[in-house]
């Protein structure tokens, strides 16, 4: 969560402020719904709040059912746009409210919007944004975590390997090194499967072209699709 350190010994805090503490405070509790209009009400007050834009789309991301935002009666926030988009929405005003790239947590930003790329099925979106976050922030072990599960669900295992490793070696004792260790191991299960697996070829199969073929491994792993060159040596 974006937060904002501000004094008080010459001015006043801004009417915005306040109502932005306010939502903070909602959001900290898990009453995302509420802390969503309190955010809205501070942007009307301020439309350049950075802060409350970022902290509006992470309220977003943060609701249990969150194809649709609906407000405490069950309708739809917005009948139009799945909660995913409007948090990108936010994020992206957010980003561009700081064009020099100079706010202390600008790659959290970058994170959190990539995070909603991915889950909103966009995820050539999600990669740039994951890989800006990192090229900001080369220690942010968070954004290579996200980066490996992207990779793994685009099949790039040699990717995903590489990110969780890093992982390990920014963070390991934290949520993300935990999970980095568990996806870890998992590949390397994958792989040793993958390795001891017999693989029958169909009569029917022409050998003349590289062929896509699915192995069904036991166990856990999941189903993956391995492209293999056979070239004339190898036929029999």
């Amino acid at each position: 969560m974006f937060s904002t350190i501000f004094l008080t010994l010459h001015s006043k805090v801004s009417p915005a402020e306040v109502v932005y503490q306010e939502a903070n405070g909602l959001l900290n509790t898990g009453k995302y719904l509420d802390a969503i209009e309190k955010y809205t009400e501070a942007i009307k007050l301020d439309s350049r709040h950075l802060e409350a834009y970022a902290n509006r789309g992470l309220s977003y991301t943060s609701i249990p059912d969150f194809f649709r935002a609906t407000n405490a009666d069950g309708e739809l926030i917005d009948p139009d746009q799945p909660a995913w988009d409007l948090a990108i929405d936010d994020f992206t005003v957010a980003i561009e409210l700081d064009q020099k790239r100079q706010h202390p947590e600008i790659a959290l930003l970058f994170m959190n919007r990539g995070f909603a790329y991915g889950n909103f099925n966009k995820p050539e979106e999600s990669l740039a944004d994951y890989n800006t976050a990192i090229q900001i922030r080369p220690d942010f072990a968070e954004a290579y975590c996200n980066r490996a599960l992207l990779h793994y669900k685009q099949d790039r295992f040699d990717l995903a390997e590489a990110d969780f490793q890093k992982v390990l070696e920014l963070s390991p004792s934290a949520q993300a090194g935990e999970m980095a260790r568990d996806m870890l191991e998992k590949l390397s299960e994958m792989t040793q499967q993958s390795s001891t697996e017999t693989i029958t070829l169909d009569e029917s199969i022409s050998l003349d072209s590289p062929q896509t073929l699915t192995i069904e491994p036991t166990g856990d792993a999941d189903s993956k699709s391995i492209s293999i060159s056979i070239d004339e040596e190898n036929k029999s």
